[in-house]
């Protein structure tokens, strides 16, 4: 039963408030996924990453050109995941922090994708 006040009737505003309400919780929730998601990225990517290290960096590996450049890959790709995660866990009011993650992130990850092209034109000679 809709109330009605002259000829207008308060179904329809209580239908579109519910609907934005429903819609608020809905982006809540996917936030909180997305934001665990790229948590459990940034963590198990530095889990990874790590282990690279200790593996690249053992003796009968340490003295070859390509260990290097893997090993520059590793810390640039953990700079980027630390950086997102930092990101992530940020106060969102900070212009500044958010601006000097976001290029610190882009600087990083353009140096990883520089050591991969060098790591590719050296498997090329």
């Amino acid at each position: 039963m809709a109330t009605s006040i002259g000829n207008a009737s308060l179904e329809p505003l209580l239908t579109d408030n519910y609907i934005q309400l429903e819609m608020q919780k809905f982006a809540v929730k996917l936030k909180f996924i997305f934001v665990f998601a790229q948590a459990f990225i940034c963590l198990f990517g530095l889990f990874g990453n790590v282990l690279a290290l200790i593996v690249i960096n053992k003796k009968s590996l340490r003295n070859t050109s390509s260990s290097v450049f893997i090993t520059y890959m590793a810390i640039f790709d953990s700079a980027v995941l630390v950086l997102h995660a930092a990101n992530l866990v940020r106060p969102r009011r900070k212009l500044f922090i958010h601006c000097s993650l976001i290029y610190l992130t882009d600087v990083f990850t353009f140096c990883a994708n520089w050591v991969l092209v060098i790591i590719t034109l050296g498997k090329l000679e």
